[in-house]
């Protein structure tokens, strides 16, 4: 059993036709994955596919429509008011936008020094000054800019802050959603190699969220590939970027950078494969296979039946008609 599991959840939000008309925006339609303590599983997909919702739902930021969520075996649902505030600081969120994530009146000790007292970890004075000392310490912040201002820092030290803040409580899992999208690559990395480090280090598990492949290849065990809602294809790394069973996951990989494959087609396009059209809305109700209209492998089955689940193998499984031929 994994210490986060995810059963059918459902995230569907009242918005406006263009018509003016009522109609359901089904953010997460039906996605159920899991993640091992200690491990690590990556949500990738266009944006717009629901994965930062997902991250939201499982956090309690986004009001669940449907399904399960459960911690350590409990249902976070059905939780007393004290196990509900242990999740809490069990399951904490690094966020994208470090800047939006800091109050920019209150300093860098005090934004991390807030999460402590909040939750009862440590007295103001002394003990709280070494605790934010000790985790400033951890992700690589000179200890005597506690008492500078987010504004004071740049975008990669603001979210070694916000590393900091969300580790402060002493957590067992980090949703971190698209942590390093808004920094410099060469920032990029730096952070990705720290929340590495930190992983092995205090022994974390990661819900990893990103719309670029190949930070999740680094970063993460498992890949789920999300399109429209939905979890069309998971599996083991390795097996998902040897081997892809789902056209959209095909289409995605073809679009990483790969200088060697590049050259070798005498510096063009490299295999791209380029999905046509754009992302529909998540108010329709595609028939059939939901990415069927996109899709370079679509038949004549894919417009009138929607695919099952089919596994590969005891790791990996696709949402495609063509899974196992591919």
């Amino acid at each position: 059993m994994s210490f986060l599991e995810v059963e059918d959840l459902r995230v569907v939000f009242a918005a406006r036709s263009r018509a003016g008309r009522s109609v359901a925006l089904r953010a997460v339609d039906g996605v159920s994955l899991g993640v091992e303590e200690g491990g690590s599983l990556g949500v990738v997909g266009e944006s717009g596919c629901g994965k930062t919702t997902l991250g939201n739902a499982v956090i309690g930021l986004a009001a669940l429509s449907g399904g399960r969520i459960a911690f350590r075996g409990r249902d976070v649902a059905r939780m007393s008011a004290g196990e509900r505030r242990a999740f809490r600081r069990q399951v904490q969120m690094v966020f994208q936008d470090p800047v939006g994530s800091l109050n920019p009146r209150m300093s860098v000790g005090a934004a991390i020094a807030e999460v402590l007292h909040v939750h009862g970890l440590a007295r103001a004075g002394r003990e709280s000054e070494e605790r934010v000392a000790d985790m400033m310490r951890s992700v690589g912040l000179d200890p005597e800019y506690a008492a500078r201002y987010p504004h004071e820092f740049s975008g990669g030290q603001r979210q070694r802050v916000g590393i900091a803040r969300a580790l402060a409580v002493g957590p067992s899992l980090i949703i971190a959603d698209e942590p390093v999208s808004a920094l410099d690559v060469s920032v990029q990395v730096q952070i990705l190699n720290l929340m590495r480090d930190l992983r092995r280090s205090m022994s974390l598990a990661y819900l990893f969220i990103a719309h670029d492949l190949a930070v999740v290849r680094y970063m993460c065990a498992r890949i789920a590939v999300m399109y429209l809602g939905r979890i069309v294809e998971s599996g083991l790394t390795g097996e998902l970027f040897k081997r892809p069973r789902h056209p959209y996951t095909e289409a995605l990989l073809s679009a990483v950078p790969d200088v060697d494959r590049a050259l070798g087609r005498g510096g063009g396009e490299g295999g791209r494969i380029v999905l046509r059209g754009d992302v529909p809305s998540a108010t329709e109700r595609i028939p059939g296979c939901p990415f069927h209209p996109r899709c370079h492998r679509a038949k004549d089955i894919c417009a009138r039946a929607a695919p099952g689940r089919v596994a590969v193998s005891g790791t990996h499984d696709s949402v495609c008609h063509f899974a196992a031929s591919m």
